[in-house]
Parts: C-alpha cells; structure tokens; sequence
C-alpha cells in the first residue's frame, strides 16, 4: 500500500530543501534531488528582461494603410522629433471578421507585403486560397495585370513584379508562406520560433488564413479544436522571445434575418475569440436598411444579391480594443481584375442607418478616424 507522498519544505531564502527519496517513485527512478528556484518568480527577478522590451514606450507595426494606422495611434513623437508610427501593437493578436467575398484576404495580403517590403518577417499561412491563387494575386496586383491574357508589355510587367519578389535580398526573401492544411497548433509554433530566430530584431507578423479551416483533431467538435488554436496564438503573443503581431481571418455567420452585423456574436464558433483577441476587426458590406436587398435563408434570389456584392466597399470596424476604441474605421473597394485595394474615409452615417444600429446593437459611430484622434489631441505628420 502506498505511503503518504513526501512534501517539499522551503528553506529562509525562498529556495526548496532537498528532498529525500519518495517511496511512491518506481525503482530505478533518479534519484536526483527536485529543486525548484522559486525566487525566480519574484517580479524583481523577471522585471528587468521587460524593461528592455518595453523600452521607449509601446511599439506598434505600421500597417502601410493610412486610416488604420491613424487610428491604431498612441500619439506622440520621437528623439528626433518624428511622428511615432501607428498600426497594430507589438506583440497582439488581431482577428479580422469578414462576410464572404468582403475582401479579407486581399486585406490581409496588401498588408503582409507591406510590412515585408519594408524590413519586416512575414509567416503567412493561407489554406483558403492556395499557393497558386495567392503568386497569382500577388503578381498581378503589383504588374496591375488581370490573371487572363497579357499583351507582350503586361507580360513584362508580370515577370518584372515576380524578379523583384525572388530577387535575393528583396520582400520575397523575408515572407515565409505556408500552405499546409495539416498543421497542428505547436507545428505553427515551431515555424514562428525559427523564423524570430532568423528575422534578430525586425518585426515578426504572421498571418492564419483562416480560424475555420486549421486542422483539428475532432471535425465533430470543432469548437474545442478551435478554442486550442486560440491558446496556442495567446502562448506565441506571451511568448517575450517572439513578440509577433498575429492577424487571425475569421468567417462572420448570418443573423436570422440573412444580414452580416459587426457583433462579436458574429464570429463563427467564437470560443475564446474575445478573450484571445487584443484587436478585433470586421469587414463587412454595408447593404443600407433596406431589407429587401438582404437575402433571405433559402431565396433562389440570394446568389444575385451576392455577385454585384464585389463591386460595393466593405466597411472596416473596430469591434473590441483593448485600448477602448471602436466604430468604423475606413472602407476598402476591391479593384478587378487584379486584386488590387483602395482605401477611402468612411461614408457618413445617415440617420436612419445609425437609429437601425442603435436597435441591433452594433458599433455604429458618426465620427472619422481622424476627428476621434483630434479629440483625443493626436497630430499626424503634416498637420499642427
């Protein structure tokens, strides 16, 4: 019969005694003693390695979008007297919610090659396009070439575009993408530790593309498998070897009446979604408050009303923000046939559309980017 397990003792300055051996332990065990440093948790011990790390104040990744990182703004300027750049905080998580064909992805894509044009390392896993689609879009986005035929001078282009993203040294040489739909969450880990290993000191971004199609175990629990994709992204955002910004793409699920609405209750299979999230974004097409152009679960009518969808601008609102922020940040139009993205202020907000959102509950504001920062006092480069 078992004995009662020897507990350890702790000696005056913090540290565990030796302990002798436990008789519960199999023969042959070591018989090493277990110590344990407990002074190692004392914040005076692990104060100094994020100090360092928070030296000169909260750093923020530019997004290369003018609005978004205008609004993602701490405010203030440097040693040299330079604006501080905006954009998402290092380290986060960012989850971006979108209907379908609102333009998250190429969201997403415009934004990792910024940030690798511009010295960064990108870690960029996409399982909902596919490696062909993405070289494709990517290529005739900066040749400003369609994916059909090409005269001999758009070739030209195309084939510049792809010398500049091989070319050794250039943004190519600094993205890292990923196809492979049978990742776990610790293979995401291991690749996002070698690439901090390689990347020194630049800014890690990685980018999952999207929540709903990573491998999980258990296809008839999903939620849970989720939800352990969730904890993985919060240990890789703790983790203070890694400091990455991770932008998480996340399907939006209808409302009984057949419309997407920028709620958290919108992320499908959302688990853990707004606790992990420290940014949560969403992406949707505004279709005014006219209930007849929402298409209804199972109107034949429906797949009309999504097709001329591409040609009108989704809405980027900040959800939740760990920093108190929310409301509509700017709209993005997709421009075909080559992927390409522009950025513009947000419509007004009429009367009516603000009273309908009002009643649903969602985060409608009248006030732009920049009129929420000059409230708050921030200037921006040009400006008094």
């Amino acid at each position: 019969m078992p004995t009662e397990p020897v507990l350890p003792s702790v000696t005056a300055d913090g540290r565990l005694r030796e302990m002798p051996p436990d008789p519960n332990e199999p023969k042959g065990a070591s018989s090493e003693p277990r110590l344990f440093d407990i002074t190692s948790l004392t914040v005076a011990a692990q104060l100094p390695e994020y100090l360092e790390l928070m030296k000169n104040g909260r750093k923020r990744l530019p997004t290369g979008w003018t609005l978004v990182d205008q609004t993602l703004h701490d405010g203030g300027r440097d040693e040299h007297g330079n604006p501080l750049s905006g954009g998402f905080v290092i380290p986060s998580v960012v989850i971006l919610g979108a209907q379908p064909k609102a333009g998250k992805s190429t969201f997403a894509q415009i934004t990792a090659e910024h940030i690798a044009e511009h010295g960064g390392w990108v870690y960029y896993l996409d399982i909902e396009n596919g490696r062909r689609r993405f070289f494709e879009r990517l290529l005739c986005r900066r040749a400003k070439v369609g994916p059909g035929y090409r005269t001999s001078e758009e070739q030209e282009r195309f084939e510049a575009a792809a010398a500049e993203w091989y070319a050794l040294g250039g943004p190519g040489s600094r993205f890292l993408l990923d196809t492979d739909r049978a990742l776990t969450p610790l293979d995401i880990s291991e690749r996002v530790r070698a690439l901090r290993r390689i990347a020194g000191d630049a800014p890690v971004f990685v980018v999952l593309d999207s929540l709903q199609k990573l491998h999980v175990a258990d296809l008839g629990d999903r939620r849970s498998g989720t939800d352990s994709w969730l904890r993985e992204i919060e240990a890789l955002r703790n983790d203070p070897e890694i400091c990455p910004v991770i932008l998480v793409i996340c399907e939006l699920k209808r409302t009984p009446n057949g419309r997407y609405e920028p709620t958290i209750s919108a992320f499908k299979e959302s688990g853990d979604i707004e606790y992990t999230g420290d940014l949560l974004l969403s992406m949707t097409v505004d279709a005014g408050n006219d209930d007849d152009l929402a298409p209804r679960p199972g109107d034949p009518t429906a797949h009309a009303w999504t097709d001329t969808r591409d040609s009108q601008p989704a809405t980027l609102r900040i959800i939740a923000d760990r920093d108190g922020s929310f409301g509509r940040v700017a709209e993005y139009q997709t421009i075909f046939p080559f992927h390409g993205m522009r950025e513009s202020e947000p419509a007004p907000v009429t009367k009516e559309a603000k009273d309908a959102g009002i009643r649903k509950g969602t985060t409608t504001r009248e006030s732009s980017p920049r009129a929420r920062q000059q409230e708050l006092g921030v200037g921006f480069e040009g400006e008094q």
